[in-house]
């Protein structure tokens, strides 16, 4: 049995998942997947997936038949369309925890994180207590971390200071998107009408580029071995951490 950990407060709001499929459901789920098996290959492996939302990106990984997919995610409104979703498939196990404060029995070969969940804090020394905790109670001695994350720099030239760009526009909602660039962070803020209601959604994520991510992984211990991009602006990226072969013991 994993020690799960207390559940954290919510941290969506009411409508999140209601209107989740008409804001922030994208057509890239197979393809993602896809770029992230070609640099480790999924089949047959533990799979974990922290964030795991409704579900779209769990969909793909199974059909690279994996020995077994592990979905986590803290919001009860998630769990309950996982447990839902693949109730009829043994070897997806959903799990309702905090996944940074978590110990897996069976740990995982890899831990794949979407959706910029894990940069989503406001110092160097958070990030590198969720990536220390995940390598010590979540993956086996030689386990790889794969997390989506927001390039600072290629962000600003797609989405400049206080820009406000369009996402949906219908008879029901229409949403905007507005990113502030701070010293450290990256402000992302949702905003406009549901249904005639006030919508405001915001995202606070660490300033991040290969260069730091490289830097953050030295001072861990451990190796970046790839660095992959999810759009045309190289905006969304994935990196791919692990400990040298050398060093196996996380400390």
């Amino acid at each position: 049995m994993e020690k799960k950990s207390k559940v954290m407060k919510k941290m969506y709001p009411d409508w999140y998942f209601k209107y989740y499929d008409n804001i922030f459901k994208r057509n890239t789920y197979l393809e993602e997947i896809s770029s992230v098996n070609l640099t480790y290959p999924l089949k047959d492996k533990v799979v974990l997936e922290i964030g795991s939302g409704k579900g779209y990106h769990a969909e793909e990984i199974i059909k690279l038949t994996p020995k077994t997919l592990i979905l986590i995610d803290y919001q009860k409104e998630a769990f309950n369309i996982l447990k839902n979703k693949f109730k009829y498939n043994s070897i997806i196990k959903p799990i309702m925890a905090d996944a940074f404060n978590l110990s897996l029995r069976k740990k995982a070969d890899i831990a794949i994180i979407f959706f910029s969940v894990l940069p989503q804090v406001s110092t160097k020394c958070e990030l590198q207590n969720r990536i220390r905790h995940i390598f010590n109670n979540l993956l086996k001695p030689n386990g790889v971390l794969a997390f989506e994350y927001i390039d600072y720099e290629k962000s600003i030239r797609v989405y400049h200071e206080n820009q406000k760009s369009l996402l949906i526009n219908n008879d029901e909602i229409e949403v905007y998107i507005k990113s502030s660039y701070l010293n450290d962070t990256i402000l992302i803020k949702y905003f406009g009408t549901l249904n005639e209601i006030q919508l405001n959604y915001e995202i606070c994520l660490l300033r991040l580029n290969n260069s730091i991510i490289e830097v953050i992984a030295k001072e861990l211990g451990l190796e970046q071995f790839d660095n992959i991009s999810f759009d045309k602006e190289e905006r969304r990226r994935m990196t791919f951490l692990r400990r040298p072969a050398t060093n196996i013991v996380y400390k």
